[in-house]
């Protein structure tokens, strides 16, 4: 989902602090600022939800779901008035980038607390993203937003859950390192070859069996009771 906010991007500013009588009172100096931009942002996804765009609205929906977020901010500058023809095509071509304040980081913060609980529910739910700055004829904020596909398949979440990427990571180098399989099938090979492989491998999966027990047991656990299999050997009392 694509919003486009019209206007010069906004840069957040730090709170503000006013003494009045030895009692300071603290305050946000942007609060009108980012009620405005909260309204353009609701208005949007409204928009969206609702759109004739069947795919558009779904995707908007999807957001209400997700766990977390890709967002990428995109922020156009305006062009000084006071700059030549020369340097205002430069800019233009971005040529001449736009490496000044605002910083990206002070606008991306901005808008990302404008977009709590209007988005997502926190911006702590950003994952990943992007962010360019340039100039600009028609200054604005163009925010991308889609949810994370939900990468856990129930097929393999048990196993993922409960192993650590090292240790499939090193079962799998292990495997590797046990000599050309895939390239000679196992009845091709000599009697002598098949007996080395053959001790090869028993001996890696004895020593990752060995390392994982207590994994493994857990997994099997896990998948009987996914698949409501009764667990062989247990006593009923």
């Amino acid at each position: 989902m694509r919003i486009i906010i019209p206007g010069n991007p906004i840069a957040k500013m730090r709170a503000r602090h006013v003494t009045t009588k030895n009692f300071v009172r603290t305050y946000d100096p942007q609060d009108a600022l980012k009620k405005i931009c909260k309204m353009k942002l609701t208005k949007a996804v409204k928009d969206a939800f609702s759109s004739q765009n069947k795919q558009l609205a779904i995707e908007t929906s999807k957001l209400g779901y997700a766990k977390d977020f890709d967002v990428s901010f995109y922020f156009y500058m305006e062009v000084p008035k006071s700059d030549s023809i020369k340097e205002k095509n430069l800019k233009l071509w971005n040529i001449s980038p736009h490496n000044k304040k605002p910083d990206t980081s002070n606008m991306i913060k901005f808008y990302e607390d404008c977009a709590n609980e209007i988005l997502f529910e926190d911006d702590s739910m950003i994952t990943s993203g992007r962010y360019f700055k340039c100039y600009s004829k028609n200054p604005r904020t163009e925010i991308n937003i889609m949810p994370k596909k939900d990468l856990l398949n129930k097929d393999y979440s048990n196993t993922l859950s409960i192993f650590e990427p090292d240790d499939i990571q090193n079962l799998i180098f292990k495997v590797f390192e046990l000599g050309p399989c895939s390239e000679l099938r196992v009845e091709e090979m000599s009697d002598n070859e098949r007996e080395s492989y053959f001790e090869k491998a028993s001996k890696v999966f004895e020593a990752f069996a060995e390392l994982h027990i207590d994994k493994l047991l857990k997994l099997k656990k896990l998948r009987q009771k996914d698949n409501k299999i009764p667990m062989e050997g247990r006593t009923l009392c």
